[in-house]
């Protein structure tokens, strides 16, 4: 199910006593993930997609393999709060995914979070080919760290 409202995405959540929660910054060349989870309060990066539509078993897959609970997809937004070009790709994505798995999916705002994970990784002084392999986990965690606290 695709939720709309994050109150009602997290009281789903919180009927399990611990879960495992996939954060995808999905874009067309390469998405990130990341996973948070609420027994240790940790999100981790986790991989990269390069063309995760292309690649989406695999990414169930790892979905039943890390025995994750729940889904949070980033909404890409203008500065304004309007949908983007990629909002309805980003809707079709999820509506592949609910599809496919039968757990709870969100889609939160995640302005910001490139140019967030972008500048960190320049601070941690990495260079640009490294910081172009990792800036899309680490929006991905920014995604869920964002959403969690």
């Amino acid at each position: 199910m695709i939720f709309e409202s994050k109150g009602e995405f997290l009281n789903e959540l919180n009927k399990l006593n611990k879960f495992k929660v996939l954060g995808i910054d999905f874009g067309f060349k390469k998405s990130g993930l990341a996973i948070y989870n609420s027994e240790v309060n940790v999100v981790t990066p986790l991989i990269i997609f390069n063309n995760i539509t292309s690649e989406f078993d695999k990414l169930i897959k790892l979905l039943s393999e890390n025995r994750v609970n729940a889904v949070i997809v980033g909404y890409p937004l203008h500065l304004d709060g309007n949908e983007t070009v990629q909002t309805d790709e980003i809707k079709k994505f999820a509506g592949m995914l609910v599809s496919k798995v039968n757990i709870p999916i969100i889609l939160s705002d995640e302005r910001f979070t490139t140019s967030l994970a972008n500048t960190l990784l320049k601070e941690a002084k990495l260079k640009r080919k490294v910081r172009n392999k990792m800036d899309d986990m680490v929006s991905a965690s920014i995604l869920l760290e964002n959403f969690f606290y």
